[in-house]
């Protein structure tokens, strides 16, 4: 099975597959076809999915999942920790519960105060992790309808897809000029530059993955290049030139943000590897 059809299955999100993965909870068959990793997942995976989704909704952490897999001994002794964890829990909602009822009773002249009245409560409960992982928003799509996740999934792909084929199509525009500007000094290093340019622009709009490590390189290369061809021709360099430059040195701070930081580009690539 692909993993839309195990996603559909199960009503879970690729996104929480792919972590599964990452985190060696799921072991799926990959197949390497030109770079490119395609996921098989059996019967047995799909289980196993159920299995982790089962656990996941009761709260046990993908650690915990992972010591259970790997030792049914240890089975018993995660399920009293994470009983007792439960009702350390309960009982410190219970108690934060209890003091907003107790709120609903007061005005408040700010937030300030509000704090200052809950802050015994507040006390007996651990600050949350603000890290924003994506199982949580799984949950908050749960909790409320009105968030399609699927939706901005697919709203995420369609700006990677975008922003990788205008990305792609610059660099080979970048390469270009820059092949034409140096015809005065053809040489087998300038014809080389161009045809890996294009070969690396290429590549980038089919959606291979390690492109996006290559091509930050490639733009580290290409400043060094330019830095090395303007001491060269500082002397009768004009304003194409430094306009030129200027642009280059802009387009190469933009391609490695873009490949290495920016989310609906590093979706475009997950979903191409999947």
């Amino acid at each position: 099975m692909r993993i839309k059809e195990v996603c559909a299955a199960l009503g879970i999100t690729e996104r929480a597959v792919r972590y599964y993965e990452k985190e060696g909870l799921l072991h799926p068959h990959i197949l390497r076809v030109n770079g490119r990793a395609f996921r098989s997942y059996t019967p047995d995976n799909l289980e196993t999915l159920r299995t982790i989704a089962t656990l996941r909704r009761l709260d046990f952490s993908t650690e915990e999942i992972a010591r259970m897999q790997g030792d049914a001994a240890a089975i018993p002794g995660i399920i009293a920790c994470h009983c007792q964890a439960l009702e350390e829990r309960l009982a410190a909602l219970h108690l934060a519960h209890s003091a907003l009822e107790a709120a609903q009773t007061r005005s408040f002249a700010s937030v300030d105060e509000l704090a200052n009245c809950l802050s015994p409560a507040a006390r007996a409960v651990p600050l949350p992790d603000e890290k924003p992982l994506f199982w949580q928003i799984d949950r908050q799509q749960v909790r409320d309808p009105g968030v399609d996740f699927d939706a901005w999934q697919a709203a995420m792909l369609r700006r990677g897809t975008r922003t990788v084929y205008a990305l792609a199509i610059v660099n080979a525009l970048f390469s270009l000029a820059l092949f034409v500007f140096t015809l005065g000094d053809l040489s087998f290093f300038t014809l080389l530059t161009l045809l890996a340019g294009l070969g690396l622009s290429a590549g980038l709009a089919l959606g291979v993955r390690w492109i996006r490590w290559y091509m930050a390189l490639s733009a580290a290369a290409g400043l060094t290049q330019a830095v090395v061809l303007a001491l060269g021709v500082v002397p009768e360099a004009g304003a194409f030139f430094w306009c030129l430059l200027g642009a280059y040195l802009l387009f190469c701070g933009a391609l490695v943000y873009c490949l290495l930081f920016f989310p609906p580009v590093r979706e475009y690539f997950a979903r191409r590897d999947a």
